[in-house]
Formats: structure tokens, sequence, C-alpha cells
């Protein structure tokens, strides 16, 4: 049951990125792809194997979800553009339609090559057309391959509206100006709520990376210097004033700053894609960029700080 419903879910995934690849290969290619991504771990930490295969794993589940997460960006930028193609697309088939010429062929004949989402997803429908299939029973199959709530309901509007004997190019058209109307809406909504995606932002790629940067570089500076004193010369003082120790090294605390600064903008990422887009894993595609800024802002105030301060400390 359970690999029958991951079967079926990775289909449906398919469907709705444009795909006609069978899951199952699908599934064996993304598997043994991060295998082949993962494996070098394995290779560049031979010496501590127990290290080597703890990277391979978290690399190999990283990989694969990655393109999991990727597939769903590509699903969900096709129901956008499917969404912003919908209004033109509904217009011109009641243009069509007021000018004489039946449903059936009007959806055909609506159906431009710059509806890039749309068009071939119509046209696939309408093939069944020649069986003599109804408009009511064809219109519903164009959401099967587009993960849109908008086409979704607009589609079943239209069919109802038709079914109950209404006025087919003016329930086409009075849908196309409620489409423009909402998207209208969500554009004065997102710029409302730019100053919080700002924040959110700024939080995550440059504040975090920049407290980071100077807190580690704080706590190797005292590292060092506590390498450096006598324990001699503080052995009788009480032990509130006894220098800063830790037992951790330069390179494991860099470490933490890395993998602090990942979590950060990986779940800034994601808060970014629910504000702007309603839904989390939008988010994803801006992960990368938000790392790398990220990284970047930490390395510079690493060796900023380094080259003003550590030949004064560490001298």
């Amino acid at each position: 049951m359970i690999n029958t419903n991951i079967f079926r879910r990775m289909d449906k995934l398919l469907n709705y990125c444009g795909k006609d690849t069978d899951s199952g290969k699908f599934l064996m290619y993304i598997f043994w792809f991060s295998i082949l991504i993962s494996s070098p771990f394995v290779l560049i930490f031979y010496r501590d194997i127990m290290f080597g295969i703890g990277l391979w794993l978290s690399s190999f589940v990283l990989t694969f979800a990655g393109i999991i997460a990727y597939m769903h960006v590509i699903k969900n930028k096709r129901a956008d553009k499917a969404e912003k193609e919908l209004p033109d697309y509904l217009l011109l088939v009641a243009n069509n339609i007021r000018s004489g010429i039946i449903p059936e062929k009007a959806l055909i004949m609506s159906a431009r090559e710059d509806f890039e989402v749309l068009s071939p997803e119509i046209l696939r429908v309408m093939k069944s057309s020649i069986t003599g299939k109804s408009l009511e029973d064809l219109l519903p199959k164009i959401t099967e391959r587009i993960d849109s709530e908008l086409l979704k309901n607009s589609i079943y509007l239209i069919v109802e509206g038709s079914i109950s004997g209404g006025d087919l190019p003016y329930l086409l058209e009075k849908t196309s100006y409620d489409i423009q109307n909402f998207e209208e809406l969500k554009k004065d909504i997102k710029s409302s709520i730019n100053t919080y995606e700002l924040f959110i932002m700024g939080a995550a790629i440059l504040v975090a990376p920049l407290l980071l940067g100077v807190s580690t570089y704080i706590v190797i500076i005292m590292n060092t210097l506590h390498s450096r004193l006598n324990p001699k010369s503080f052995s009788m003082m009480p032990s509130i004033f006894h220098p800063f120790q830790t037992s951790l090294s330069s390179t494991n605390i860099t470490m933490f700053a890395i993998v602090s600064i990942i979590v950060i903008t990986f779940f800034g990422s994601l808060a970014k894609g629910l504000i702007s887009k309603g839904r989390l894993i939008d988010g994803v595609k801006d992960f990368p960029l938000f790392l790398i800024i990220s990284l970047a802002v930490f390395y510079i105030i690493r060796i900023l700080l380094d080259t003003f301060l550590g030949g004064l400390v560490l001298a």
C-alpha cells in the first residue's frame, strides 16, 4: 500500500510537471543520481569512515529531497503560468464562439502557441472530442496536468453554468474579468507585504551571517589567547577571573557556523515563499542564492576582522 501510494503520488507530480515519464523509472533515476553525487564524500573521508558515511547519507537525502522539491517548483511555475494565460484564452474562446464557431472548435482554434502551458493541454484533451464526448466532460480534463485551484474553479463554474443553460460566451468573459480582478488584488496584497520579505531576507542573509562571523571569530581569538597563557599566572586567582576556555577547535566552530547559516537561510527562503506565494515550496528556488550570499557575508566579515584585528590581538 505504501509503495503504491508513493508511485501514485510520483505519477501525479510528473503529470503536473508536464512529463510522461514512468514513475518507477524516474524514482530509480533519482536514486542512482543521488548515490553518484554523494559517493565522493566516502572517498574524501576514507580515513574517518563513519564520518564519511554520515556525510554520504546526509548528501544522499539532501540530493533526493532537492530533486523532489525542484519538481514541485516546476509544478507551481506551470500552474502560475497557466493562471496568467487563462484570462486571455477565455476571452479569445468567447470571441470565437460569438463569431459563429462551435465551442469545441473555438477551444482548439484559441489554443495559440503563445499559451505555452494551456495550449498543449487543451489540444491533448480536445482530441477526445472526435469520440463524441460533450464539452462538459472534456473541460475538467484540462486540469489533470495543471495543479491550479484557480483553473479548476474556473472550469467548474463554466461547466456548471453551461449545464444550467447559461450563455457560454458571457460565462467565459465574466470568468476572465473575475480572474483579472483577482490578479490585480493579489498584486496589491503583494506590494503591501514586500516589507516583510525584505525583513526576512535581511535577517537571513545579512544579519545572521554577520553575527555568526563576529561571534565565532571572538571564540577563536579567546581559544588562541588561552593556549598562549601560562596556567601558573592565574592559578591563584578566583575561578570567575579565569580566562575563557572551550574544547572546540577552530574548524568545529566554523563548521557549526556554516551549518547554522544553512539552516537559517533554508527556513528563511521557505518563509519568503510562504509570504510571497502562499506556498512553502516556492521558497526553495531562492535557497541557493540566499546561501551563497550568506556564506559570502560570513567569510567577508571573518576576513575583515582577521585583517584589522588578527595582527593586533595575536601578535
